[in-house]
């Protein structure tokens, strides 16, 4: 797990498994008052890096497919919707889509 912090405060973090050749984004979170500040683009930087550093080839993640926010910040980070890889998140009552994205580290 990797924090991004501003003015002492943690703002963010990114969890990783790291399992060469593919390794897993298995979370990362900004708190909302720091949207649009860099910190997720810093997290998800550092992550990408240590990820190679690690000797991964490729890297995946799993994303509410409603999430269109999210969306769209892995996309504009490299990667890729994969088209038959969805899986139901079922917690309580509550049963919620998620799909894969995934990216080289070449």
């Amino acid at each position: 797990v990797t924090l991004a912090e501003a003015d002492g405060e943690v703002v963010g973090w990114v969890s990783l498994q790291i399992e060469s050749p593919t390794a897993e984004v298995l979370g990362l979170y900004v708190d909302p008052a720091s949207w649009s500040t860099g910190a997720g683009r810093a997290l998800m930087d550092h992550a990408l890096h240590s990820l190679r550093r690690e000797g991964a080839h490729e890297v995946v993640l799993w994303v509410l497919e409603d999430n269109a926010r999210a969306t769209r910040f892995y996309e504009a980070a490299g990667f890729a919707l994969v088209a038959d890889a969805r899986r139901e998140l079922a917690r309580h009552d509550v049963s919620l889509a998620e799909v894969q994205y995934r990216r080289p580290l070449g």
